[in-house]
């Protein structure tokens, strides 16, 4: 099927189903609105640069919107799609296989996250446009004061903390991740259960320790996950050690990520001072 040369391709709205499939667009003014469909298929779409206005909106509420094959060139156009208008969508929204070239604006979205498009609700693969979907979700954090005086946190038991102190932290690269308490804490809003890899490095010094061990652990939801422990010896006041903390745990929506530190041995006050620490998730 070919539609061209229209003022406006037009609106479909309050269906149950509506499929469309192996359809091109050419020379239309304004492109077409779907609104509170339940379930929205499309099929194989064709948008050229001769089209002007927003190839596709989308408004309302929807079940599921699947969006397979076909291309949208953009050069002059406003947009090839648009889901700013879109109020819930219950069974999420999938884009895949849909090449975006022409190097106009492709999407006018609800982006959670800095340069991307959509919000969680939506699985994206397509090329020219970024990826976003669970299975690509990342992010880090890291320690951004002074290297050379590090930041001080006192240790006065053998219970497990976070590694905070009076550091400062920033994340950035987050993608399906957020970051809170100081920024060194990441917490998961995918929609889907995955399995991650958690890296996490740091370069150390306890004062008033000298004997005693001490471990690391990587943290979820405030419990120390003991397969990732690092235990170090300190042997005086001077030294500086580095420790690597290494993960590989499934994180459902909203579990979170710290680093923890546990004295094993020994009394009193000790001084750790930590140099670096950063921390990373994909």
């Amino acid at each position: 099927m070919v539609i061209a040369n229209s003022a406006s391709v037009g609106s479909i709205s309050n269906f149950d189903l509506a499929f469309f499939s192996i359809v091109q667009y050419l020379n239309n003014t304004t492109g077409i609105t779907y609104s509170n469909i339940n379930q929205l298929l499309l099929n194989s779409e064709g948008w050229s640069q001769t089209n002007s206005g927003t190839y596709q909106t989308f408004t309302g509420t929807f079940d599921v919107i699947a969006k397979q094959g076909g291309f949208s060139e953009v050069v002059g156009a406003t947009a090839a799609i648009d889901v700013t208008g879109i109020s819930s969508i219950s069974g999420g929204g999938t884009i895949r296989n849909v090449d975006f070239f022409g190097g106009g604006n492709y999407i006018n979205g609800t982006a959670t996250y800095t340069n991307y498009n959509f919000n969680t609700d939506w699985d994206v693969d397509c090329a020219g446009i970024p990826v976003e979907k669970d299975a690509a979700a990342a992010g880090n954090f890291y320690y951004d004061g002074a290297v050379t005086t590090g930041f001080t946190q006192s240790i006065t038991n053998g219970t497990a903390v976070e590694v905070e102190g009076n550091g400062t932290f920033t994340s950035n690269n987050l993608f399906r991740f957020n970051s809170s308490g100081g920024n060194n804490r990441l917490t998961y809003e995918g929609t889907k259960d995955r399995q991650f890899q958690i890296n996490a490095t740091l370069s150390v010094r306890v004062t008033g320790a000298a004997g005693n061990f001490y471990a690391f652990f990587i943290a979820k939801n405030g419990s120390v996950l003991t397969e990732s422990r690092s235990v170090v010896y300190i042997d005086n006041d001077t030294q500086i050690q580095n420790v690597a903390l290494n993960e590989n745990t499934i994180l459902n929506n909203n579990d979170f990520i710290e680093v923890y530190v546990q004295r094993l041995t020994g009394s009193g006050t000790d001084s750790l001072i930590i140099f670096s620490e950063n921390l990373s998730i994909n």
